[in-house]
């Protein structure tokens, strides 16, 4: 059987197009799915379809007959009913004016696609008839010029295209007959059309979203109406909004309808509910849901939408600030200052992009004398650059995923405007505060959001395909497994994580225990916690596995018991409700039960119940962290929490071990004085001592030390202990003995406890001695004594201090000058063994420093030591 179909409930053009399309496929049926429109029936009555083009219900179909498909005016399967089954399934040709809604689960089937740019699918199938040499008889002419008309409100549509207009001359020169058109599309308004049209009217509520006009409306009606969709232009007309989503409740069943003449698809707010449509029309069936709930979480969904459909264009700071790729890099530094901007794209003479340069590379730059440098040598090329025409969501993902802090826009190769994090705000502030309402009632319908395609964003696709095989292995065990932990809120923050924390409802090692013999690893098990470790080969790569469970604490501060539990309980355990959620690994849909996206979207930090602190008293200090880490706020009534706890002193009943290993996270932030001056801010300090009160001096030297550990990468200082640094700088006021008795430094190796404890005092010992020392090699030899850490305390205690100057130019490059005499061939040239030999390699280093880029040679070497450094080791 060879059949034509269409989407659902077709309208004229839809009808238009599928009998066009009998007349390009002979001896092929028209099925319809649903019903037709009271219109089109009517039509029917008055000019019955000739014979050879018979129409079928899709009831009267058997899937397993079907042989060859024509699809028109649709290209998603979603759309078909249950000829879905069939769709790609059997040879498919696909005729539509839409080329957005297809179905990507059918992308690789057997499914020939044709797609036209015009308002109305009839003007596609005329000219398809055409170029068949098709005559285009008056019956035909007329029903394509209906289908025209109605899908372009007669030709006054925005979506019209100059193809509509042509063939609809052609369609009038053909024989179409204009007064039956009319009288076919003139609408008969009945009680029950004029009943839901006023209620529509009167329950119409408008609000604006990121620019875009928005009017929500609902009407009820005891019996199904037909046709109600076309009265919706009346509508938008009277109401004047450009996206318009309408909820009607008919018989039992909850029907949403969307009309859009803005940059958002109506097709997109119908996939809310599992729809489908173009971009100016779609309707969907509403299911599992109330009316208030269907309207709720519409709401509380259309700035995500919004977001994804509005262009760079509209949202773009242009013209952008940019610095040409010639200019020095103190030039830069000149503009970054001047213009009080942070970011600045490089473009070459033509306009066109080169990169993107920070103030932090700048500096960086001019840190180590590089001031009279091209910027080229500093800017960052490997970056990403959006057109103008581009959604404004991919900006916003660039943006958000933290690896840029300046989006470059580009049109004809020029660069003609930029988006920052700061053009977003702009952006979020068009949101109005009625949604706000929605939003927090929208938390209890836990709607299913599939996050495949952002899994793979936020993962890429080496790891995603770990998690491919792990999604795989669950279904095969039929046992619900759920990718937890700050992976799930970073993929709702668009920020790019790789840990993989799993929780199996059921026997977790066991899956454990499958997924890494299937993925040629090994597991490392932890039988008091029921959890294990993956250990995959080769990239380090390591997957936790735990079953859900519930935890109980036997006293604040205690590690927990644990006991199995549902994934329910299993969340309800953890600390912040950012942190409390999950992707099902069986489905890929989004669980949280407990408004973690809303708290991300409201930028709030807060506790799922009232005792979550005095449970673990170590979440005070991660709240901390999250909160400065994101730039969120922790929640009223969590801060009232936290300042309880406080009180409470109930840090006290955490180890010293834990209160250090959160400290060292916080020290490790990109951020780190923000956290502390946070720490001090809500009194929290004291509770590692009792003379930890906030103190101006030791916030600018945190800051200090910030900036100056910006530059550490480039000094090749990978063995610094930041954290120990932090530490000694916020512990500087309390004397040694007392910092080196206290409990949180008592399990830290003895070299970080002396760092901690001494290392303040003897920068500030280093400092007085290199201010007394005259002779460039006693400087090295005084600054050789001393850790790495010890010198870059001085830095900060020093400022701008000679000695602080002198310490900075040791580590760029003092440190990594050697002479080519070694300690045997100076004895060989007459230098004492003993101390000798280390102060002369050291007058030899200076020797080398002084003579700057001109570096002595072995003979240059060898004279200086029997002229100067002989007579300095006698004397």
């Amino acid at each position: 059987m060879r059949l034509i179909t269409s989407h659902q409930n077709p309208d004229f053009d839809a009808f238009a197009s599928m009998v066009a399309a009998a007349c390009l496929h002979p001896g092929a049926t028209i099925v319809i799915i649903g019903s037709l429109s009271q219109n089109i029936q009517d039509y029917l009555e008055l000019y019955p379809l000739p014979a050879g083009i018979s129409l079928y219900k899709e009831s009267e179909v058997n899937i397993a007959d079907i042989s060859h498909m024509v699809v028109v005016d649709a290209s998603d399967g979603r759309r078909l009913g249950k000829l879905r089954k069939a769709f790609g399934k059997v040879p498919t040709i696909v005729y539509d004016h839409h080329q957005d809604g297809v179905d990507e689960e059918v992308a690789d089937r057997d499914i020939e696609h044709h797609y036209c740019n015009c308002g109305a699918n009839s003007s596609f199938m005329v000219r398809l008839l055409q170029k068949q040499h098709i005559a285009l008889e008056g019956w035909l002419a007329t029903l394509l010029l209906c289908g025209i008309y109605e899908d372009t409100g007669h030709l006054s549509y925005s979506s019209t295209r100059p193809l509509d207009c042509y063939c609809a001359g052609d369609l009038i020169a053909a024989g179409a007959d204009l007064k039956q058109v009319h009288q076919i599309l003139s609408r008969d308004w009945k009680d029950a059309d004029i009943h839901i049209l006023s209620d529509l009217l009167k329950n119409f509520e408008t609000f604006s979203i990121m620019g875009v006009s928005v009017g929500i409306s609902h009407a009820d009606f005891h019996i199904y109406v037909p046709d109600v969709s076309e009265m919706l232009s009346n509508v938008m007309g009277v109401r004047r909004c450009t996206l318009l989503i309408v909820f009607l409740r008919m018989e039992g069943r909850i029907y949403c309808i969307v009309r859009s003449t803005s940059m958002v698809g109506a097709n997109d707010v119908a996939a809310l509910f599992e729809g489908g449509g173009h971009h100016e029309a779609a309707s969907a069936t509403v299911k599992e849901m109330t009316l208030v709930q269907a309207m709720d979480f519409t709401r509380a969904s259309l700035k995500e939408i919004i977001s994804r459909s509005k262009r760079t264009r509209t949202i773009m700071s242009s013209p952008a600030i940019t610095i040409e790729s010639h200019k020095s890099t103190q030039e830069a530094y000149e503009q970054f200052s001047r213009d009080g901007v942070n970011c600045l794209p490089v473009v070459e003479p033509d306009g066109s992009l080169y990169g993107i340069l920070s103030k932090n590379q700048c500096m960086k730059a001019l840190f180590h004398g590089l001031g009279g440098r091209s910027v080229t040598s500093i800017t960052d090329t490997d970056i990403q650059y959006i057109e103008a025409d581009e959604p404004f969501s991919r900006a916003e993902h660039i943006l958000l995923s933290g690896r840029q802090a300046m989006v470059p826009v580009v049109e004809a190769k020029r660069v003609t405007g930029v988006i920052t994090r700061t053009d977003l705000l702009r952006e979020y502030r068009h949101d109005t505060d009625e949604t706000l309402p929605a939003q927090e009632r929208a938390r209890s319908t836990h709607r299913p959001r599939h996050v495949r395609k952002m899994l793979v964003e936020v993962m890429g696709r080496q790891a995603f395909a770990y998690l491919e095989e792990a999604s795989q292995l669950a279904n095969e065990m039929d046992i619900q497994v759920y990718l937890v932990g700050g992976i799930v809120r970073d993929l709702v923050l668009r920020v790019k994580n790789q840990d993989m924390d799993f929780v199996v409802a059921g026997d977790g090692i066991s899956f454990g225990n499958r997924l890494a013999e299937r993925l040629g690893g090994r597991i490392r098990v932890h039988e008091r916690f029921n959890t294990g470790v993956i250990i995959l080969p080769g990239d380090d790569f390591r997957i936790d596995v735990a079953s859900s469970r519930n935890e109980y604490y036997d006293h604040p501060g205690a590690l927990p018991n644990v006991s199995p539990g549902s994934i329910k309980r299993d969340l309800y355990r953890r600390d912040f409700s950012i942190n409390a959620m999950a992707v099902s690994l069986n489905t890929f849909e989004l669980i949280d039960y407990f408004g973690g996206v809303q708290d991300i979207r409201d930028k709030k930090i807060r506790v799922l119940h009232n005792l979550s602190f005095i449970e673990d008293p170590t979440r005070i200090f991660r709240a901390v962290r999250f909160e400065q880490r994101y730039s969120f706020q922790i929640g009223e009534q969590t801060i009232k929490l936290l300042r309880s706890a406080r009180d409470l002193d109930l840090i006290q009943h955490i180890s010293g071990h834990r209160i250090y290993e959160e400290l060292r996270h916080m020290f490790l932030e990109q951020e780190p004085a923000k956290h502390m001056a946070r720490l001090f801010e809500l009194d929290l300090m004291r509770s590692i001592h009792p003379a930890l009160g906030y103190d101006q001096k030791t916030m600018k030297l945190v800051e200090s030390m910030e900036d100056l550990l910006v530059v550490s990468d480039f000094l090749r200082l990978e063995d610094v202990r930041r954290d120990a640094l932090y530490c000694a700088l916020i512990l500087r006021t309390i004397k040694a003995e007392q910092i080196m008795a206290l409990p949180i430094l008592q399990e830290l190796p003895q070299r970080d406890r002396e760092i901690i404890a001494f290392g303040c005092s003897k920068a500030g010992m280093l400092l007085h001695e290199l201010g007394r020392t005259g002779k460039l090699w006693q400087k090295l030899r005084l600054v050789k004594r001393h850790e790495e850490e010890v010198l870059l305390l001085a830095i900060v205690y020093g400022n701008q201090q000679a000695s602080a100057h002198f310490l900075r130019e040791y580590l760029r490059s003092y440190r990594t000058i050697h002479p080519i005499l070694r300690g045997d061939e100076l004895m060989a040239l007459g230098v004492p063994r003993g101390h000798q030999v280390g102060d002369a390699l050291l007058m030899l280093t200076a020797y080398i420093i002084g003579r700057d880029a001109n570096r002595p040679d072995r003979r240059e070497e060898e004279n200086f030591v029997r002229r100067i450094v002989l007579r300095a080791v006698e004397q």
